[in-house]
């Protein structure tokens, strides 16, 4: 078994594809499936979907029209999906147009969100350059007082020793 592919019996995804497609048989198929439904039956064994518990069959072998135990589901299964083929290839067909202008839609909301992070990206980079130069001046002002502060220690200390001279020097007179 394949990491990530949950434990299951070939029955049990045999069955949940048989369910599934007699399912979309009666309700229709769901708008969101109508270009992804697997139309072969190499296909819609290596068909994988979470959300609707419908794992790989990984092995050939086992899903086949002419297995002996689950044969006849798998028959089953390769009939509902001509079927359901044949009824969505002639609402694809009619839908086209649909598709497209929500495509078109989709692409224009795409621009304008790629426009504003793009927008907001620019924004966060010029604070953060400001604030990088703040940073910078802050360090370079600390440095100049640490530098000043060491003349000034420098400057306290020799005039305590002159202090202490000068006192010394009048203390014998």
């Amino acid at each position: 078994m394949e990491p990530g592919v949950p434990k299951g019996s070939v029955r049990d995804r045999v069955q949940r594809r048989l369910e599934l497609l007699r399912l979309w048989e009666k309700q229709g198929l769901p708008p969101n499936y109508v270009a992804c439904l697997p139309h072969s039956l190499r296909k819609i064994a290596q068909w994988s979907d979470v959300d609707l518990g419908v794992y790989p069959i990984l092995s050939p072998n086992d899903f086949s029209t002419q297995h002996p135990v689950w044969g006849e589901s798998v028959r089953e299964i390769q009939s509902c999906l001509v079927r359901l083929s044949s009824r969505t290839s002639s609402a694809v067909r009619k839908k086209t147009g649909v598709v497209a202008s929500n495509t078109r839609n989709d692409l224009q909301a795409v621009e304008r969100l790629l426009a504003d992070t793009i927008s907001r990206w620019h924004s966060v980079r010029e604070e953060l350059l400001r604030e990088r130069d703040r940073a910078n001046s802050a360090e370079a002002r600390c440095a100049r007082m640490s530098l000043q502060c060491q003349d000034k220690d420098a400057l306290i200390a020799e005039l305590r020793r002159k202090l202490a001279a000068f006192e010394s020097i009048r203390a014998i007179r």
